[in-house]
């Protein structure tokens, strides 16, 4: 839906090209048909000297005028070859002549001179006024784009005036004559043209600097050139560019004039053989028209050195308007869209532009068809640029649409796999946690199994040593001592089923502690019987016995676990265990130091976690956990610090208070 509705608007941007182009052809043909009508309709004549006359001034023209040198012309206009300056008479009826106000007009506007002269009674002539690029601005009659002159009311029987056009090798002059309300009429309307056209120039030149500065193609920059060079060449033909101006000498202006030219006709011919593809002519095609183009700088030049004017400028102008429309034609023919598409509009320029080139040598009359058409034309190319640049923008934007979409596609059908394989890869972790929870099941059942069946055993032994010791005949003391050993080791035996029955209970969550007021004294001093005498264990306990309200069995697992632990650590000479029991406001305090090697700080921050241990051992490091387990369910904590001068120090702190809830659930949990 979308994709149909930018076809659309593609296709309605194109018809209103269509219709644009339609609109300004049927304005030339209204124009030119005003233009036609207005010169039938004049009641006033227009006389010009010969071409061969060579007349120095205007007493000179005067008397050869009242002599009938001077020849009527069809029309209002003068284009032809000229040995000197174009003098021409202008009769009027007694009826206009009488009329105050009426205007006369010149064009084109960028004439040197021209010098407006009545004949009074006797034919003398007297001066009324002259304009042009050569006069200064503040001695022309009225304020103009061109040569202009206002026709005061004259005395009975001078209805005739001179007009002295300067001219060299060639003349090409426009007269009109009209009232004061015709004169504003035409000038709106010729205004309202013009700024139609320049206006679209503007436009133009806007979006394509635009376009340029978006997408960095140079190509824009060519067709920036073609509007602005156009543009001010329509500008300088219309005489808006000198009326504004400071004073300069005429060469200045027509050199300035050919200037513009130049870069305008460069810049046509570099677009058009682009814009056309006429490369696929011939490979060298595109170099012909680009030489003929260049050559318009250096004849420009050359022209104006001459006093020729702008006259070999308009050969180069003349070549150009052939190469071009043999090579729009051409590709017309062949088919090329670009061609087919936008071909009229460049057939309309050359054309035009060729109009124009035979108006400037006479072999056309001058009519404002002929005059205006070529500045028509670079209007309809304008529109032609905005047409291809709205259509490129609406491709490139299709085209980015298409982009996105394609990749929204990608973008979802990986999307698709992603989740395919999260869910796969779930399903995997989900059934590789289902083993490690069965795999852990079994370890469990087998530790508890095996723990079940040392304790029995271990509980026989225990029976058997402590029933020997009621025999009736005195044991002998290294005897005595012995049994005493095997009790000890039996009861540790016992314990140690006991703690991993303890552990795995641990592990379900399902052990609470036992809260019981005790002597914290004298019930480490019964923890420390389980190890023989021999061992290099420190003791520094209080003097008096110490009361406090915690689980002697949980307890009890932590302390030895801290001793075995340090034994382990401890140096291989000369060990040295430090048990020290101590308390406070802060709760009990138990620390067990050795002075091994230490805990490097590496390992601090892990040494409390399950199976960390940083030997490899058959330890797995169970026994720091279950003491910083056993401390939490106190609501206290473990500790461990760097011993003096070397070694590990644990310290296991619990409050000193009971916590009633936990309590009540041990006790609820062994009822």
């Amino acid at each position: 839906m979308e994709m149909g509705s930018r076809v659309d608007l593609t296709s309605s941007l194109r018809q209103w090209a269509r219709w644009a182009s339609i609109v300004m052809g049927l304005a030339l043909a209204v124009a030119g048909y005003v233009s036609m009508t207005q010169d039938v309709a004049r009641d006033w004549r227009l006389k010009a000297a010969s071409p061969q006359l060579v007349l120095n001034d205007a007493a000179e023209a005067a008397a050869h005028y009242l002599a009938g040198d001077f020849d009527t012309l069809p029309g209002t206009s003068v284009n032809r070859y000229q040995a000197g300056d174009l003098w021409l008479a202008l009769e009027m009826p007694e009826s206009l002549s009488r009329v105050p106000g009426n205007v006369l007009s010149v064009w084109p506007t960028t004439l040197p001179e021209v010098e407006l002269y009545r004949l009074n009674s006797q034919g003398q002539p007297l001066a009324l006024g002259r304009a042009g690029l050569k006069v200064p601005r503040d001695e022309w009659p009225m304020v103009a784009r061109g040569p202009v002159f206002v026709l005061d009311s004259p005395a009975p029987g001078t209805n005739t005036f001179l007009l002295k056009v300067s001219a060299r090798r060639f003349a090409l002059a426009v007269v009109k004559v009209e009232t004061a309300a015709q004169h504003h009429g035409t000038s709106e309307r010729d205004m309202f043209w013009l700024g139609c056209v320049l206006s679209l120039a503007v436009v133009t030149l806007v979006a394509t600097l635009l376009a340029w500065r978006l997408s960095g193609n140079t190509e824009f920059l060519l067709w920036a050139g073609q509007a602005l060079s156009g543009m001010a060449y329509i500008a300088y033909t219309h005489g808006l560019i000198a009326a504004y101006l400071p004073p300069l000498p005429y060469e200045v202006h027509v050199q300035v004039f050919g200037l513009v030219a130049v870069v305008m006709i460069w810049t046509v011919s570099a677009v058009g053989v682009r814009f056309l593809d006429l490369k696929a002519l011939h490979p060298a095609y595109p170099r012909w028209i680009n030489g003929v183009a260049l050559a318009a700088a250096p004849l420009s030049l050359l022209s104006v050195w001459l006093g020729w004017g702008m006259a070999l400028v308009r050969v180069t102008q003349a070549a150009l308007s052939v190469l071009f429309t043999a090579g729009v034609i051409s590709q017309m023919r062949r088919g090329h869209p670009m061609a087919r598409r936008y071909g009229v509009g460049g057939l309309l320029l050359t054309v035009s532009g060729m109009v124009y080139l035979l108006l400037q040598v006479g072999l056309v009359p001058a009519t404002h068809l002929t005059l205006n058409a070529w500045q028509y034309a670079l209007g309809a190319c304008d529109l032609v640029l905005l047409q291809e640049l709205v259509s490129r923008f609406l491709q490139q934007r299709r085209q980015a649409r298409q982009e996105q979409a394609h990749l929204q596609d990608l973008l979802r059908d990986e999307k698709a796999q992603l989740e395919q394989r999260v869910v796969e890869r779930t399903a995997a972790l989900m059934q590789a946690n289902a083993e490690l929870e069965r795999a852990e099941l079994q370890q469990r059942e087998l530790l508890s199994m095996a723990s079940h069946e040392f304790r029995s055993p271990a509980s026989a032994i225990q029976t058997t040593l402590e029933a020997l010791e009621y025999l009736r005949e005195p044991m002998p003391r290294v005897v005595q001592d012995r049994l005493e050993h095997l009790q000890a080791a039996a009861r540790r035996l016992t314990f140690l089923a006991n703690r991993l029955i303890e552990h795995d209970r641990w592990r379900e969550r399902s052990v609470q502690a036992q809260i019981e007021s005790l002597d914290a004294r004298a019930w480490l001093i019964e923890v420390l019987t389980d190890y023989p005498d021999a061992l290099p264990l420190s003791l520094d306990l209080p003097s008096e016995p110490l009361w406090a309200r915690f689980d002697p069995v949980l307890m009890r697992i932590a302390c030895q676990n801290l001793i075995d632990n340090a034994l382990n650590q401890a140096a291989q000479e000369h060990a040295l265990v430090s048990i020290q029991l101590r308390a406070d406001e802060a709760g009990l305090w138990l620390s067990v130091s050795d002075n091994g090697p230490g805990v490097p700080e590496a390992f601090k921050p892990q040494v409390f976690d399950r199976f960390f241990s940083p030997k490899a051992s058959l330890r797995k490091g169970l026994g720091l956990s279950i003491v910083r387990t056993v401390a939490q369910l106190h609501g206290g904590e473990v500790q461990l610090a760097d011993a003096v001068p070397q070694g590990a120090r644990f310290t296991i702190r619990v409050p000193m208070t009971a916590n009633d809830d936990q309590s009540a659930s041990a006790m609820s949990l062994t009822q």
